[in-house]
């Protein structure tokens, strides 16, 4: 899963629990996530504000909306993660529960 961002010079993908943007004209990232546990914290944490398992699907909205992302990610505490591409920082976040098995897929309405 990669998609164009708000012009050709920005790519976003996911890798691993990370939300990355890519600009491909000064060849630099920014990263939605990687926020460090403490080592003896449980692995699934509630209320986490970024990913706890790998990314699996994602979608960007539209027209003016293109800095605006929505992921999903698998396992145990599966959550969707609605963020902005300019400041990286979270809009909204959706947990399904601890009897999800994660999220195949997501998408942002036009509307």
């Amino acid at each position: 899963m990669c998609h164009f961002g708000t012009s050709n010079n920005e790519m976003i993908f996911g890798t691993a629990a990370l939300g990355v943007v890519q600009d491909l004209k000064n060849n630099k990232q920014k990263f939605f996530g990687g926020c460090e546990k403490d080592k003896d914290a449980e692995k699934y944490q509630a209320s986490w504000p970024f990913h706890q398992d790998d990314i699996t699907c994602m979608d960007i909205a539209g027209g003016e909306n293109r800095h605006i992302v929505a992921t999903g990610e698998c396992g145990k505490m599966s959550t969707i993660h609605v963020w902005d591409t300019k400041t990286m920082t979270s809009i909204a976040n959706f947990s399904l529960g601890a009897s999800a098995k994660g999220v195949a897929a997501c998408s942002i309405s036009p509307c």
